[in-house]
Order: C-alpha cells, then sequence, then structure tokens
C-alpha cells in the first residue's frame, strides 16, 4: 500500500509540474473535456489538458456541467477532486494518464 501511495504522489507531483500554469496553492486546477455526468463507481473523465483519471472509490451522484472545471488535490486518503459548481461531496480519484 505505501508503495502505491508513494506512486500516487510522484505521478500527481509529475502532473503539477507539468501544469505549471494552472497550479493554485499546490492544488492543480483544471476543466473536464466534454459533459460531466456525475460518478457511477470507475467514472473515466478525460481533461482538457490530455489527462485522464479515474474515479477509485465507489460514490453514486449524478450532476450534469458541460466542461465544468475541476480542482485536483491530496487529501488525507489520497488524490481528490472537485467539480466547481456541483455540490456534492469530492471524489477520491487516480489518474491514468
Amino acid at each position: 500500500m505505501r508503495k502505491f501511495f508513494r506512486f500516487v504522489l510522484a505521478i500527481f507531483a509529475a502532473l503539477l509540474l507539468s501544469s505549471a500554469p494552472a497550479r493554485a496553492d499546490g492544488a492543480y486546477t483544471g476543466k473536464i473535456d466534454g459533459n460531466f455526468k456525475g460518478w457511477e463507481g470507475e467514472t473515466i473523465y478525460k481533461l482538457m489538458d490530455g489527462h485522464i483519471i479515474q474515479q477509485a472509490l465507489y460514490h453514486y451522484h449524478y450532476h450534469y456541467a458541460y466542461s465544468p472545471n475541476v480542482i485536483i488535490y491530496q487529501g488525507s486518503q489520497g488524490l481528490m477532486i472537485h467539480v466547481e459548481g456541483d455540490d456534492d461531496q469530492d471524489v477520491h480519484i487516480v489518474i491514468l494518464k
């Protein structure tokens, strides 16, 4: 589990470094590429900068938005994503690409 956590942190650090203009207070800010329809369990979204994220823990919530802004940050138990304009809880994610 520790190796996995270190791996995720390394990916997150690489993401932040490769997206320097999009950083804000240690968090990555970006935009979903196209329709956002909430979370279903293992939902995958592509971001406008080409990164691909996947929901890591089960949570169901429907919310539609077109290309919403997102904030990805390090939570106490891994990477989290906040979708701006959605009043639901933030969701655990992994970065696939």
